[in-house]
């Protein structure tokens, strides 16, 4: 019997990126299913794509600066690798991978298509705004495709959409760990920047990370308790050079690292005493289940969308307003004296087959 072939297709690859992880997740759950698996890239750099998702990657060069020449090209080029593969599910992620999905879908009818939304519409840093993405959402509903959100809450949102398809909108956890992920965690951290206790914040180092707003409380931490553990930052980014400024402006030099971008961020959620989520928005973090499978005493804030419905209700969880360091200086401290870990069975529908399956049962109905 020929294999089904599935297709994860995205604009672009940010190699720290979590949607990007969570795809490279899910492919590998699909492969565990027996299935031959691609990724699409619109446009990046072949080297780096293929050191994160392996040899079965097809990228398209920027042929143009145009974006519209641009997506209009990759979309050609797109269905013509659908009809060559013979592709059963194609699921895309970000909106311009979602666009492209899209239109594929309108006249091609064999093939299952799945756009996913990974993120709070509000969320700053969107080349679209909020009503722009709401009236794509219920144009792309009403196309032969389902829509896969990362948090029920997001999900509803999308279904309060003017004239769009309730039925075609569910919720799906993301693909975020397995037994491997674990067994990383209790790899050795053989860091020599990081001796001792030490609280953790992991992610790229951007505004929507909220990094900026974890060292100021971090600030108050150390004023408040002299002998507090260091803050470790596992991540790289375009906010690099502004937080290392920062560090300096608060005179946390001696007692903020930057461990950088490592391909097992893992090992040091594990062996840190607490995990901070200072997210000013999200979808559903990846970290924070990530931490929760690790069995670390989290922090986080209550940012839009998913740590409210994921762990919000858990007796002992006290989710910080965004943007309040004080209140989050105030829960770290709090953590520190009586750390708290959550059970794990909180995250069980986000190890990669659980969320695989969800997947493959939406190309069933």
């Amino acid at each position: 019997m020929e294999k089904k072939k599935v297709v994860f297709l995205l604009k672009e690859l940010i190699l720290d990126g979590g949607v990007e992880k969570v795809t490279a997740n899910l492919g590998k759950a699909f492969e565990g299913f027996g299935f031959d698996v691609y990724y699409y890239v619109l446009w990046d750099d072949e080297k780096i794509v293929k050191g994160l998702y392996g040899e079965n990657v097809i990228v398209e060069p920027r042929n143009s600066d145009n974006k519209l020449k641009k997506t209009f090209s990759a979309l050609g080029k797109f269905k013509d690798f659908l009809v060559d593969k013979d592709i059963d599910i194609v699921i895309s992620a970000k909106e311009t991978a979602n666009i492209v999905a899209f239109l594929a879908a309108l006249n091609k009818s064999k093939t299952s298509f799945i756009l996913t939304r990974h993120v709070d519409f509000k969320g700053s840093g969107q080349k679209l705004g909020a009503l722009t993405l709401k009236m794509m959402y219920a144009l792309y509903s009403m196309a032969k495709l389902s829509i896969v959100c990362v948090s029920n809450e997001l999900a509803n949102e999308v279904k309060a959409i003017p004239l769009v398809r309730r039925n075609k909108v569910s919720f799906v956890e993301n693909a975020v760990f397995n037994q491997e992920v674990i067994e990383q965690g209790l790899e050795p951290l053989n860091d020599d920047n990081i001796q001792g206790d030490y609280i953790c914040g992991v992610g790229r180092l951007k505004h929507q990370k909220g990094f900026d707003i974890l060292m100021r409380a971090y600030s108050i931490c150390i004023k408040a308790k002299q002998d507090i553990p260091k803050l470790v930052l596992v991540g790289d980014g375009p906010d690099h050079d502004a937080l290392i400024k920062l560090r300096a402006e608060l005179k946390l030099e001696d007692s903020v690292v930057f461990a950088g971008y490592t391909n097992n961020p893992y090992k040091y959620m594990k062996n840190s005493k607490l995990f901070v989520l200072s997210s000013r928005f999200e979808g559903m973090p990846t970290v924070l289940v990530e931490a929760i499978s690790l069995g670390v005493p989290i922090v986080a804030t209550d940012c839009p969308t998913g740590p409210s419905e994921l762990i919000g209700h858990i007796d002992g969880v006290n989710l910080v307003p965004v943007g309040d360091h004080q209140a989050l200086a105030a829960e770290i401290l709090a953590k520190l004296t009586a750390p708290h870990t959550i059970d794990k069975k909180a995250v069980e529908g986000y190890e990669f087959s659980n969320a695989a399956r969800s997947y493959l049962k939406l190309t069933e109905e």
